[in-house]
């Protein structure tokens, strides 16, 4: 799949990739069911659920969307040369399911729903179905589809993974998610700006949803839920972070929560649940990172996963992150007990003396959020290293501050 790509290509490599995700998944919902395996690779640039070659969609039309299928694997994150999957990074390539259909930025116009999984005897999604890699964004759910602005979900099994929602608007029940009846896993993916009916974020009806490593913050703008459970729904959120958003999460009498390592705004019954600000690093500029100081920072020590959102190492100092986005923190360490000789990446191969961690931690900051020195008890003097960049009994000898 390549935007950019020439109209007639038949999807066999990135030469010949085909230019509109619809003719793709027509191609893939007529082959997945015979492999069991199937995988649609999309490079970075915008998708609108009403374009096509063949013409089996109509062009404006808000109630057109594209249908995940059984089997195949929704890919994102590719700049168009990749030859693995692994070589794909969905933050430097942004990949978009755009329901800005009319391309002018007009809420009016936008589709009911970017992506929609009905069930039927034809294509249902019992199975096994990934979407990877994207941002969905720009739907306004009204009308005949009022529900689940991004995704709407009837009886559906899928993955949702490093995915991020935004500017999408239901005047029903779920401003980006509607779930009836359908399981699904949400891993590692951001929720911002939307808006819905209730459950702004997302909607679960008679359905056991598992949220992993996701930020939800700036969803909606009245008194109802982020998160809205009913009607034997039964949802479990771990490694999570909850803030801004209103009410975080309501459910009625016949759904239950499982709450484990979260941050909600206001509190919520679970396990080492906190309600401490995470201090995101820009707000109003959707910038959900996490600042140094924030209490999300190394929280737990296990993931199933290997990456962040920004396509960064998950674990970072052997600890997780809550949310989407982890914190890459580098440590340099120094000893005045050891030997010369260290290189400052553990305290058995500690720097002797300060300077050297200095100058090692300005060298590598480049990488990494922040570079962390960590020195053992003694006394160190400004004079003192080993690479002879100071002079010994330097009255002018300084120790320099970096910015982290």
């Amino acid at each position: 799949m390549d935007e950019q790509a020439s109209i007639g290509g038949d999807g066999s490599s990135w030469g010949t990739a085909y230019k509109y995700l619809q003719d793709a998944l027509d191609d893939a919902r007529g082959q997945a069911s015979l492999i069991n395996t199937f995988e649609i690779w999309v490079s970075e640039g915008s998708y609108y659920p009403d374009d096509d070659e063949g013409g089996n969609y109509s062009d404006n039309s808000p109630d057109g969307a594209f249908e995940m299928i059984d089997y195949v694997s929704l890919l994102g994150g590719f700049s168009g040369i990749e030859t693995n999957k692994s070589q794909r990074d969905w933050a430097m390539y942004e990949t978009i399911l755009s329901g800005d259909i009319q391309q002018n930025w007009n809420q009016i116009h936008y589709s009911k729903n970017v992506i929609r999984n009905p069930f039927n005897s034809i294509t249902p999604l019992t199975k096994f179905a990934l979407i990877s890699g994207f941002t969905i964004r720009y739907s306004n759910g009204s009308k005949t589809f009022l529900d689940g602005g991004a995704i709407n979900n009837t009886n559906a099994s899928i993955i949702i993974q490093y995915c991020t929602f935004t500017n999408n608007r239901a005047s029903g029940k779920g401003g980006a998610i509607y779930n009836f009846r359908s399981n699904i896993q949400i891993i590692n993916c951001l929720f911002y700006d939307n808006e819905g009916g209730r459950g702004h974020s997302i909607y679960n009806l008679q359905s056991d949803p598992k949220i992993y490593s996701t930020t939800f913050s700036k969803n909606g703008n009245n008194n109802e839920s982020n998160i809205e459970n009913e009607n034997n729904s039964n949802l479990e959120i771990e490694n999570s972070i909850l803030w801004d958003n209103g009410i975080e999460m309501n459910s009625d009498a016949t759904s239950t929560e499982i709450v484990t390592s979260c941050i909600f705004q206001g509190g919520f019954i679970g396990n080492n649940v906190l309600a401490e600000d995470p201090q995101f690093i820009d707000t109003a500029n959707y910038d959900f990172r996490l600042n140094l100081n924030s209490p999300a920072i190394d929280t737990v020590s296990s993931t199933s996963v290997s990456f962040d959102l920004n396509h960064a190492s998950r674990v970072s100092n052997d600890y997780l992150d809550l949310g989407a986005f982890e914190s890459q923190i580098e440590r340099v360490y120094v000893d005045r007990t050891r030997s010369l000789g260290g290189d400052g990446t553990s305290w058995g191969d500690a720097f002797r003396h300060l300077q050297d961690g200095i100058l090692e931690a300005d060298q590598i900051l480049v990488g990494f959020d922040q570079v962390q020195i960590w020195g053992a008890d003694g006394t160190y003097y400004a004079d003192d290293d080993e690479g002879g960049n100071v002079s010994d009994d330097d009255r002018e000898a300084l120790f320099g501050f970096l910015k982290i």
